[in-house]
């Protein structure tokens, strides 16, 4: 195994750290070799978190991009190797009329980082998140043995392991559920949403009928337009629908590729301000209903490879909290009348409505709503995004450490109720800290 040694960033590009990083040729390369491996290490997949938790500059970074074969797929059931992508799985299943069981916005999260994170999707209220589907995964731990986790075997283990951000070890093979459709294409209804109010009414009132629901919101909308926005509403078509279509369409991975040319970026505030408008205005009808493949529903951003390279070299946060049900309405208000007072160009802002906490120690939903918003990385944006983590934390709510990059330990702590917990399995499985990351070093007080 060849060491590369470069510098190396989440999909945010921020922060940017030296690190040095193998690709083992297969789960069995990387075990055979692990004893003469650097003391410290940390798994990562396809480097689709955006902050700071696949990065470790002292210790070894271990890529599983190498270990993509399906294994097993029989009667819904699927067996792969963890640096499997979702794409290269719906490659394999969406012609045999199946599905992922949850999906997240993009279809190049490996299934070792989908564990890793406990991936949720925009069905989270229905269907809650990867974890209830994950069956069983193999785990290098620390001292190079090789356990199976499971809802039988090591429990405390398996539901550290999901949501732990690779700290308790490597996954090397998952297998999990997936889930039957009747075709490859959904009926999407877009409703034009004039304000947050309107928008939380449709999400109670539209939402709830449809299986799939988030809303794209105009983070710089101000007064009686705050939060005004699309609310996208989607269920699967029967293939008896799709008379005129092949109603098993795969994706193509045919997409355009942004050229790292931009240092400064293409989006800044008046430009986002403008494309926030256009968007916003290109529906003129009050609902809008068309059929889309689960392609163009599921990952638009996909089309543009490199899309974050929108952002110039300093790079961009994408700043993901969840409030519950209680406070979520007044929560979001307060959040989107400071950004917009403060004037920072919000470019992307995704509202979805969650269900029930998952299992997971450290699971990021809870039941309420989620608001994701990406600002280009600044100074006054880090101060900013901290006073914002005090309001969130008041109000009950959380940060999804997938995106995260600045969350302090002391907030982090008083978050998540069971820290303690994922501590306590932490340190018996991993007793001497081998498995850190940038993040683990600036949340996880010893």
């Amino acid at each position: 195994m060849k060491n590369t040694q470069n510098s190396v960033s989440g999909w945010g590009q921020f922060p940017l750290i030296q690190g040095i990083s193998i690709y083992p040729n297969s789960p069995t390369d990387l075990v055979e070799k692990w004893k003469d491996l650097p003391y410290f290490k940390l798994p990562f997949g396809n480097r689709r978190s955006y902050g700071d938790a696949s990065l470790l500059s002292s210790g070894l970074m271990v890529g599983s991009a190498k270990w993509n074969r399906v294994l097993a797929f029989e009667e819904g059931l699927i067996t792969c190797e963890a640096g499997c992508t979702m794409g290269q799985i719906l490659q394999t299943v969406v012609p045999k009329g199946w599905f992922l069981p949850v999906t997240p916005g993009t279809k190049y999260v490996t299934v070792g980082g989908a564990i890793a994170s406990d991936i949720h999707g925009k069905d989270h209220s229905v269907s809650g998140g990867f974890s209830n589907y994950v069956l069983s995964f193999k785990l290098l731990c620390a001292n190079g043995t090789v356990i199976t986790c499971s809802r039988a075997e090591n429990l405390d283990v398996f539901w550290a392991t999901l949501a732990g951000y690779g700290l308790t070890g490597v996954i090397l093979e998952a297998t999990f559920r997936l889930k039957q459709i009747p075709s490859a294409y959904l009926k999407q209804t877009s409703y034009k949403v004039h304000n947050l109010t309107e928008l939380f009414r449709l999400f109670e009132q539209k939402a709830k009928l449809s299986l799939f629901s988030v809303a794209w919101i105009d983070g710089l909308s101000k007064a009686e337009n705050l939060g005004r926005s699309h609310l996208l509403c989607a269920d699967w078509l029967d293939e008896n629908e799709l008379s005129w279509k092949n109603p098993w369409k795969i994706h193509r991975e045919k997409s355009f590729n942004l050229p790292n040319i931009f240092q400064n970026g293409l989006l800044n505030p008046n430009a986002i301000k403008t494309f926030n408008s256009v968007y916003y205005h290109r529906q003129q009808k009050a609902a809008k209903t068309q059929i889309l493949p689960y392609d163009a529903y599921f990952y638009p951003l996909d089309k543009i490879q490199k899309w974050h390279r929108l952002y110039g070299k300093s790079g961009f946060i994408q700043y993901q909290f969840v409030l519950p049900e209680e406070t979520a309405l007044y929560g979001m208000k307060t959040i989107l009348e400071r950004i917009s007072t403060a004037g920072f160009g919000a470019f992307l802002g995704v509202l979805k409505k969650m269900g029930d906490t998952d299992l997971p120690y450290l699971s990021f939903p809870m039941r309420g709503y989620s608001l994701a918003l990406d600002f280009k990385r600044e100074r006054r944006v880090l101060a900013f995004l901290a006073e914002l983590d005090d309001i969130v934390l008041n109000l009950g709510g959380r940060i999804y450490l997938t995106k995260d990059a600045l969350l302090s330990a002391q907030n982090f702590e008083k978050m998540y109720p069971n820290l303690d917990k994922w501590k306590s399995v932490k340190n018996n499985i991993d007793p001497q800290n081998q498995f850190q990351s940038e993040l683990s070093k600036r949340l996880f007080v010893q």
